[in-house]
């Protein structure tokens, strides 16, 4: 029996563990934008160029055609950065009366956009975000934004420069820390997962039963520390919170075991205390638990192989 329920999956009886999915996206690339300039023309010549628009995205000086109704002028680009800044006038030709001048359209561009394809699952902190290198340049950067476990958007940092193409957009899976080596045989998100990211798990090591937790990509224990010992190395358990469940505050957790029915109150790897909630009597094994109500004071509904009670 499997289960998977945002991002993590659950085999019945093994070990807890992350089976994420790791989120993905797209680049969009944008070509740099072409320079502009405008001639004056005197006695017949091209006597001088302005630069009206630098452009963007210029890898190589571009080159730059004369046109009119004379011959013979030519001009030179200059760039500073990407952008052309200047054109001189290399000759100034004959028999103009008007000219108009074309620079070249660059070969480059930047990354003005990441697009997600895929939000993936198990993320409670933002990923790293990997643009791939341009060949000459400068490499763009941007972070992720999460909820919810997943990721749900970019924000550019940097557009970079140099690319000639959409470059490769690579997301870090999400980070998981592991319980251990220890035989998992329950598990319950809590009733907020989506924001608090709340795991518990029972797990049996030493000859007893055990409860844990974690938020996010926190190590285990940190929330709910060693609790307890239930006694006996239950071969299932099945978890529930009552109505007041609140992640982190000392709310009881309610636990059926293949050994008893319990309430356990635990926070700290030194406190916290275990309640038999059928005194002497045992009830083996507990398949499922109801609960309405706060769980301190709660209605249990469970069942054993015999009976519902």
């Amino acid at each position: 029996m499997k289960f998977t329920y945002g991002g993590f999956t659950w085999d019945e009886v093994g070990t807890l563990r992350l089976a994420p999915g790791t989120a993905t996206a797209t680049a969009t690339f944008t070509l740099g934008a072409t320079a502009t300039a405008t001639a004056t023309v005197a006695g017949g010549a091209v006597t001088a160029i302005a630069v009206t628009a630098g452009g963007s995205g210029y890898a190589a000086v571009p080159a730059v055609t004369i046109a009119g109704d004379g011959a013979g002028a030519t001009a030179t680009a200059t760039l500073t950065g990407n952008a052309v800044t200047a054109i001189t006038v290399t000759a100034g030709g004959a028999g103009y009366t008007a000219a108009t001048v074309t620079i070249a359209a660059p070969t480059t561009g930047t990354v003005t956009a990441l697009t997600l394809t895929s939000g993936g699952s198990g993320y409670w902190t933002a990923p790293a975000v990997t643009i791939a290198a341009p060949a000459a340049g400068t490499t763009a950067t941007a972070t992720a934004t999460v909820a919810g476990g997943a990721v749900t958007g970019f924000v550019m940092t940097n557009n970079g420069s140099g690319y000639t193409a959409a470059p490769a957009v690579t997301i870090a899976a999400p980070a998981f820390t592991g319980l251990g080596n220890f035989n998992v045989v329950g598990v319950l998100f809590s009733p907020s997962h989506l924001t608090d990211a709340e795991i518990i798990c029972a797990y049996v090591t030493g000859g007893n039963t055990y409860l844990s937790s974690k938020f996010g990509t926190l190590d285990w224990n940190q929330f709910i520390a060693a609790s307890p010992a239930m006694a006996g190395a239950a071969t299932k358990a099945v978890i529930a919170v009552g109505t007041d469940y609140v992640a982190n505050t000392g709310s009881p957790i309610l636990v059926g075991t293949t050994v008893d029915l319990y309430r356990i109150a635990a926070r700290a790897a030194a406190g916290g205390t275990v309640t038999d909630l059928t005194g002497a009597t045992a009830v083996l094994p507990i398949r499922q638990i109801a609960v309405s109500g706060p769980a301190a004071s709660a209605t249990i509904l469970y069942s054993t192989l015999v009976q519902l009670c």
